[in-house]
């Protein structure tokens, strides 16, 4: 792995290097957040020498979530936490709470979650929604064959392969997949590398947490729990913020042994400021965005269907990638697939229903736990997630938030016979409430707000790809850069959550500031672990 090099920065608590120093984190991304809490924890940095440029409008503006109980809101989903997940665990428990005075971030989150039942688990089955046994689901034993077929095969030989290309139909109409499926977003045309390492890496858990627990996610939605906190720690410690701001230009010199970044250029608020980047100056940049070219619509009309260029509409993220591209891999393979990485979601306002009898509506069972519904019958295969309420701070106790998704927005409805793509919330409503054999003339259609949300690129980092196609978290070609995110290139871990983002920019922190470190290794799922011995 690339971050096992010799560094080629200076270790900032040696009094040797007292001299000025800048690090640079570049984009918008749970990344560059978790850059800058590692080299604040980890590398004694002063906050002030710490400056993220990236494009929300300022510390309040919420990328995750907009809207209100009156319009609707849209929550706009993107990679999911597991809050077990080695690295970002550690970041939670590193971080106080900036509510509860001796507390972290992830004592407020499992304090929240204390007393709440499991995420219960539903399956479409025939005509009829198929709860989950959470004691008594395993994997069968056709399905664990096949699996263990596929794992034996050497990763290099799936470069470039799809899933679909090691597996029959009856695969992908298994409960496995349908659940598997749900979780982690994968389809079978995504790349069977991927699949391959998040077999190893969450098989385990996925067979013996009997609780589902892995599905039981943050006590409101992401944002709320995971960037506004960490945002908010890292104002409250002085790091400097550039807000609105997009990077539009690098300069790289060029070494007698590589090169280096010497300066970039980016637009705050309309003006434009050059930066100049000493040696000892460290950048680390997230390169691509899932959430880039997404757009909404609403109850009555569907999101807009302008096909967007490859340069045009792009996000900073795109944009910094695609003008350094010929030293970090293939951006390319990523943004112009539309067709295979585009998902559409949508968020579900309903008032004047109250969750125990929403679940009984929606699930035809009793209870008020959170719940998953897979609908595999779906032409569009939905998915929907009804999450413990109230899913946002300030939601009125008379209103619920659902949210879902559908895997293939291009196919027509079972029941409104047009694209996904194509449809208003209220239709995609429709939809989904005749799968859940639910009478149109029940109040829950006209007491709803659903507002679509297309988004273009959401499973990019799923895509099947080459190895070259990903750049190395450390760049060969430049001393003081390193990249991070999800479209970066880590042997044995998948993007498929948070934590491969919170990994890398450890990584990252504890190369270029010459740490003797390494992130903890992740636990992997073997052979034996599949086949259940």
């Amino acid at each position: 792995m690339a971050h096992k090099q010799k560094p080629t920065q200076p270790n900032l608590r040696d009094p040797a290097h007292s001299g000025s120093f800048n690090a640079w984190l570049l984009g918008s991304s749970i990344a560059s957040l978790a850059s800058a809490i590692h080299l604040i924890r980890d590398s004694n940095v002063p906050a002030a020498c710490i400056h993220l440029v990236e494009s929300r409008r300022d510390s309040g503006a919420d990328l995750a979530v907009v809207g209100d109980p009156k319009s609707g809101y849209d929550h706009r989903a993107a990679c999911m936490p597991i809050l077990s997940d080695t690295c970002i665990k550690e970041i939670f428990t590193s971080v106080p709470s900036t509510t509860d005075s001796g507390k972290t971030v992830m004592d407020n989150i499992e304090k929240a979650k204390k007393g709440q039942a499991p995420t219960c688990l539903f399956i479409q089955g025939g005509h009829d929604l198929e709860m989950i046994d959470n004691s008594k689901f395993s994997v069968g034993l056709k399905v664990r064959a096949q699996l263990v077929v596929f794992m034996m095969k050497p990763e290099k030989s799936l470069s470039r392969r799809e899933i679909k290309h090691f597996f029959e139909k009856r695969f992908f109409d298994s409960k496995f997949w349908a659940i598997w499926s749900s979780i982690f977003s994968f389809c079978p045309w995504h790349s069977a590398l991927e699949f391959r390492r998040c077999l190893r890496r969450y098989f385990r858990q996925f067979q013996s947490l009997n609780t589902f627990a892995m599905l039981d996610r943050c006590r409101y939605c992401p944002y709320e729990d995971i960037i506004g906190p960490l945002t908010r720690f890292l104002q409250n410690q002085g790091v400097d913020f550039r807000f609105n701001s997009k990077v539009t230009d690098m300069t790289v010199d060029s070494g007698q042994d590589n090169g280096a970044v010497s300066g970039f250029k980016f637009i705050q608020n309309g003006s434009e400021s050059i930066v100049s980047v000493s040696p000892r100056d460290i950048i680390i940049m997230s390169p691509g965005s899932v959430m880039s070219g997404s757009t909404g619509g609403t109850n009555s009309i569907p999101p807009s269907l302008e096909l967007l260029d490859v340069e045009d509409k792009l996000d900073e993220n795109w944009s910094l990638w695609l003008g350094v591209s010929p030293n970090l891999g293939d951006p390319y393979n990523f943004c112009t697939r539309i067709s295979e990485s585009r998902l559409e979601s949508f968020t579900i306002t309903i008032k004047d229903i109250g969750f125990s009898s929403l679940l009984q509506v929606l699930t035809h069972s009793k209870g008020s736990s959170s719940s998953l519904v897979s609908l595999r019958h779906s032409n569009w295969f939905l998915c929907l997630y009804i999450p413990h309420q109230p899913f946002f701070p300030h939601q009125p106790n008379d209103v619920q938030v659902l949210w879902g998704y559908g895997s293939f927005p291009e196919r027509e409805g079972n029941f409104v016979r047009k694209p996904m793509l194509r449809c208003s919330g209220r239709e995609i409503m429709i939809e989904l409430l005749q799968h859940l054999d639910v009478p149109l003339e029940h109040p829950i259609l006209n007491n709803s707000i659903t507002i679509p949300r297309l988004m273009p690129r959401l499973t990019a980092p799923l895509l099947s790809r080459n190895y070259s196609d990903r750049p190395g978290i450390i760049s060969e070609s430049m001393a003081n850069l390193a990249v991070v995110g999800q479209f970066v290139e880590m042997p044995d871990e998948s993007c498929a959550t948070m934590d491969y983002s919170v990994r890398g920019a450890q990584a990252a922190v504890y190369h270029l500031m010459g740490l003797q470190k390494e992130p903890r290794k992740s636990e992997q799922s073997s052979i034996p672990n599949i086949l259940g011995f």
